[in-house]
């Protein structure tokens, strides 16, 4: 388990190297601290999208790095910065929550919504959801410039690649190549914003397990009908490190293990990793982009290996996703 920042692989390259990015980092991981909790006001029912979550992303993009070692330090520190951010568009006060439910602060109508579902909460959660990643923007453009600086420098910020990064993971996959870059230079660092932005969207679907929909809170929550398939999906994935390396041929998998008697689960998990499938698949059409300079940037192409069932058991282990990686040039 992740349990600090510090325990970050991308932090701890950082540390390794001394970075004057460190003491940006530290004051930014408190403010998520004390911010990612507030989604709770709305989220409550949902898995968990809090800290904890953030650091496994981080972990993950990291890992999703074939040569994490290349990475400049502010596309390190960016990494922390949008897996800390992403999700914090989810935070509602109570003055955004009166003007949703008056239908005036989102596209879609309250009334409307709340119509469907017959549930105030849920209406609100389908509110914001939709548009949590383009929240999550607003939030960090209005955010103290001085996390944002170039250290050594006065007026050279990345505030707007992390905002952009954190709406592109619940944005279309176009959003990327119309919104960000891939050949900045800021200062003395070089940053691929869209390499960026592609690793937060698959590290997002990689934190899957018991870990963020603990059996405890389950039991107390007591999520219905679609939420409850939700929080069961997660149950069953029983391992938590998702990206192992072929030791025949050091090619990275994403490997999921575990097990389901239930169909209903075991379709809704399908699913997830048709959706995961069809994300890496995507991420060939810009590939080309990235320059040959940037050997870090290998892309991953995902293929489901075979599947098997047996009795009523539907084993989640005989869905190996396997990434292939590619060479970014």
């Amino acid at each position: 388990m992740t349990e600090t920042i510090k325990n970050t692989k991308a932090y701890s390259l950082l540390l390794s190297r001394k970075s004057p990015f460190l003491e940006k980092v530290g004051k930014v991981y408190d403010y998520a601290i004390k911010f990612l909790p507030k989604i709770n006001r709305v989220f409550a029912n949902y898995t968990g999208h809090d800290v904890l979550h953030s650091l496994n992303v981080i972990d993950y993009m990291f890992d999703l790095c074939d040569f994490p070692e290349q990475l400049s330090d502010l596309e390190l520190v960016v990494i922390i910065y949008a897996a800390l951010f992403h999700d914090i568009g989810m935070v509602v006060n109570e003055q955004e929550i009166e003007s949703i439910k008056q239908d005036n602060i989102t596209d879609r109508k309250f009334s409307l919504v709340f119509k469907k579902y017959k549930d105030e909460t849920v209406a609100l959660q389908e509110c914001i959801r939709p548009i949590h990643g383009i929240r999550s923007l607003k939030h960090i453009l209005e955010m103290d410039n001085e996390c944002f600086i170039i250290p050594g420098y006065t007026n050279i910020s990345y505030k707007d690649d992390v905002a952009k990064i954190c709406a592109a993971h619940n944005e279309n996959f176009e959003w990327i190549t119309n919104n960000l870059s891939f050949d900045q230079v800021k200062g003395p660092y070089a940053m691929n914003s869209q390499y960026i932005a592609l690793l937060l969207r698959i590290a997002d679907y990689l934190d899957i397990d018991e870990e963020r929909a603990p059996l405890y809170l389950y039991h107390y929550l007591s999520p219905k009908d679609y939420g409850d398939l939700e929080w069961k999906q997660h149950f069953i994935i029983e391992n938590k490190e998702k990206i192992a390396v072929d030791s025949k041929n050091g090619r990275k998998n994403i490997e999921f293990y575990g097990e389901s008697s239930n169909p209903s689960i075991h379709r809704k998990l399908l699913k997830y990793f048709d959706s995961l499938n069809t994300e890496l698949k995507r991420l060939s059409i810009i590939r080309k982009l990235f320059v040959k300079k940037s050997t870090c940037f290998r892309l991953a192409q995902l293929y489901i290996i075979k599947s098997e069932q047996k009795g009523s058991i539907f084993p989640i282990l005989n869905y190996l996703l396997i990434i292939r990686l590619l060479q970014a040039y």
